[in-house]
């Protein structure tokens, strides 16, 4: 009878979902280089959202989009699959741990690792297992000596909100783990083809270019590896420090621009290096603040936003040399989009804003309904910045987690837009999907 069922439920969903071509592949930033351009050009977008969805989790995965479905993963461990034409919930996959992962989509199947320390294979159209692959477990990353705190166990890191999401390519899955491999599977089968051990966890998502698949671990390196041995071809190091484990290791994901490939660091730099050699070619200081989020770029322009600082930064591509800043008041860790034309970044205290790529000036912006009431009184008015003086009332080394729920109900976010067929979407922190239609010239 069960096997009557999911054939019958496979039947009626393929009758109203659109198969995705065998090479066809959507996820984290849509491309296996790791960037996120549209050639097109936008006008903005409607005011208001026409579609709005409330989850029952916090969300800090971007949303994907693959035929007629619609994925989003929630830190309770579900991931929903919606048709985003009729709004209707086609499946929910439950796992065991938070999702924190971006869903990765290739053919008609969806991977996903989450922090119960399994990597899915999903059917796209059943919401059906295919296989699991157990890596050595998933958590966040946790230091005996983090943040001057002497303590008998391991504190967790507050700011660490991401697993790594996954890469298709050629019939291999690519993702890193936090037993600090990055591992190769056979995309059909969860068969392991290798596994490469960095120095630290792997929470960085990986990219590839050519024979090449890059990878950030929270050693601090960025490793370059054949795709098809797993091989080490050369190793960058970023600045580490041992003190408070702070200023210390990638989590920004690497982004491929032809011959070079750039890389943010939680040591306050980013990198531009030579894609063949991993030599460095040059390094913008963000004042020591970290760069978490990953960058974006089109022809002229490399894009990326700055934690503590608060700002989406506009650098030359070829000299690193800053071309404009815009604040953003808060930590951005949201990956930029662009356009031709235009820059889209969101930013943790709920804002979007969408800016002029040549000049930086802003043409819109939106902040979420539950930002603006700030229920949670993150916000301080008059800066517009997180109020660190009330937030942290008691010590944040000791009640870090409680702050950080705080602030992740407030309705910011963490998760890049994504846009298909002229909708905008994005999932805010406190589990709302939000969509805009966006605006042509002539609108």
């Amino acid at each position: 009878m069960q096997t009557i069922t999911h054939y019958l439920l496979a039947l009626y969903l393929l009758s109203h979902s659109l198969l995705l071509s065998a090479n066809e592949q959507s996820g984290f930033k849509h491309n296996t280089d790791r960037n996120s351009y549209i050639h097109a050009s936008i006008q903005g977008w409607q005011d208001k959202p026409d579609w709005q969805l409330r989850l029952p989790g916090l969300v800090v995965s971007s949303p994907v989009i693959a035929g007629d479905t619609l994925l989003l993963a929630s830190e309770n461990g579900n991931l929903y699959a919606l048709n985003h034409h009729t709004k209707a919930i086609q499946w929910i996959f439950p796992t065991g741990g938070a999702l924190s992962a971006t869903p990765a989509v290739h053919g008609n199947t969806v991977y996903q690792l989450s922090l119960d320390g399994s990597f899915y294979a999903i059917d796209l159209i059943t919401g059906l297992e295919l296989w699991r692959f157990n890596t050595l477990g998933e958590q966040r990353f946790a230091g005996w000596n983090y943040l001057g705190i002497q303590a008998d166990h391991p504190v967790i890191d507050p700011w660490d909100f991401f697993l790594s999401s996954a890469l298709v390519h050629d019939g291999v899955v690519y993702f890193g783990s936090s037993d600090q491999h990055l591992y190769a599977l056979d995309a059909d089968t969860g068969k392991m083809r290798w596994a490469f051990k960095t120095g630290g966890m792997v929470h960085s998502s990986p990219a590839q270019a050519g024979e090449l698949v890059l990878v950030g671990s929270w050693d601090g390196a960025l490793y370059a590896l054949d795709r098809h041995s797993g091989e080490a071809q050369w190793r960058f190091q970023t600045n580490t420090e041992q003190k408070l484990k702070v200023w210390f290791g990638i989590q920004s994901s690497p982004v491929v621009d032809g011959d070079r490939v750039y890389i943010g660091s939680r040591d306050g730099y980013l990198y531009a290096l030579d894609l063949q050699t991993g030599a460095k070619q040059w390094r913008y200081d963000a004042e020591r603040s970290w760069i978490v989020g990953t960058p974006s770029f089109d022809d002229h322009s490399l894009y990326v936003g700055t934690s503590d600082s608060g700002w989406l930064l506009a650098l030359d591509k070829t000299t690193g040399q800053e071309r404009w800043r815009h604040r953003t008041f808060v930590w951005t860790f949201s990956s930029p989009v662009v356009f031709n034309g235009q820059v889209l970044i969101a930013s943790m205290r709920g804002d979007m804003f969408l800016l002029d790529s040549s000049s930086g000036e802003l043409l819109q912006g939106y902040r979420t309904e539950t930002a603006t009431a700030d229920s949670y009184q993150v916000m301080q008015a008059e800066t517009g910045r997180f109020d660190y003086q009330r937030l942290v009332q008691n010590d944040w080394r000791h009640d870090s987690y409680a702050i950080m729920q705080r602030i992740l109900h407030n309705g910011g976010f963490l998760a890049t837009p994504t846009v298909h067929n002229h909708l905008l979407y994005i999932t805010s922190t406190d589990g709302v999907l939000l969509r805009f239609p966006l605006l042509t010239a002539k609108e």
